[in-house]
């Protein structure tokens, strides 16, 4: 199994409280009042120090998308090269 800090993070609020969420990481600190459909993102690698939310974390939904779904060979298409100008 992946280790969470090397995929990427979603988590979205579907509850309809107001909650403060306080994350903090080295030389970061993000504040805001999550509402309902409030999503935040934790990008690969980011080693947060702590977050603190105010309430009770029913209702928010948290997303791991591991890294490796997002590798050029996973995307299937096909680019024309652009013609030269005659």
């Amino acid at each position: 199994m992946e280790d969470p800090q090397s995929d990427i993070r979603i988590c979205v609020d579907s509850a309809a409280m107001n909650r403060l969420v306080t994350r903090r990481a080295p030389g970061i600190e993000s504040r805001i009042i999550a509402r309902r459909g409030t999503v935040w993102l934790s990008p690969p690698g980011l080693q947060e120090g702590s977050v603190d939310i105010a309430e009770d974390m029913t209702g928010i939904v948290h997303i791991y998308l591991p890294l490796s779904h997002f590798s050029p060979g996973n995307f299937d298409f096909n680019i024309d090269q652009p013609q030269s100008a005659r």
